[in-house]
């Protein structure tokens, strides 16, 4: 049963990473100065999630100004990232795409007054171009934020998992 159990894990594991993909982006997810994403590196299609952003702060607030003790500390955290697809024109080592996406952010409060919020930011789109395989890549691509002029610029490299 144990010998089953180990196949079925192993086999189970490399289907769920087969073709995914780390890298290091400029800009990606766009707004973020860098972003850490996961990307599946399909034939014709990927899909891609990043994390562009984590922030966490300590919020004190004293009411009391005679009595230290009643301070009252609130954590506050803030995540921010995109999910988007892209789609290769021509199959190879060079490949030009096209993308599409989505940003996303959740933020959490925790203190006196907790609470989360979640919520999803500016649709983007853009194109690019690729090269490399799997095993490692790099890409450049330019992006147009919610169908305005105000565009970016992204560049990174990625490698196999």
């Amino acid at each position: 049963m144990k010998i089953v159990l180990l196949v079925l894990t192993s086999c189970i594991s490399q289907i769920l990473w087969a073709n995914w993909t780390f890298n290091l982006g400029y800009q990606n997810p766009p707004g973020a100065l860098v972003g850490a994403n996961l990307f599946y590196f399909g034939s014709s299609w990927g899909a891609e999630v990043g994390i562009g952003g984590i922030d966490v702060d300590t919020l004190s607030k004293n009411n009391d100004k005679e009595n230290s003790e009643t301070q009252e500390n609130t954590w506050a955290t803030t995540i921010g990232g995109d999910v988007n697809i892209k789609y290769f024109l021509t199959p190879g080592k060079i490949r030009p795409y096209m993308q599409g996406g989505l940003g996303l952010g959740i933020s959490a409060t925790a203190g006196k007054d907790s609470n989360a919020h979640a919520g999803t930011g500016k649709l983007f789109g853009g194109i690019g171009l690729m090269g490399g395989s799997p095993s490692f890549y790099a890409y450049v691509s330019a992006v147009i934020m919610n169908i305005t002029i105000r565009g970016l610029f992204q560049a990174g490299i990625g490698i196999d998992l």
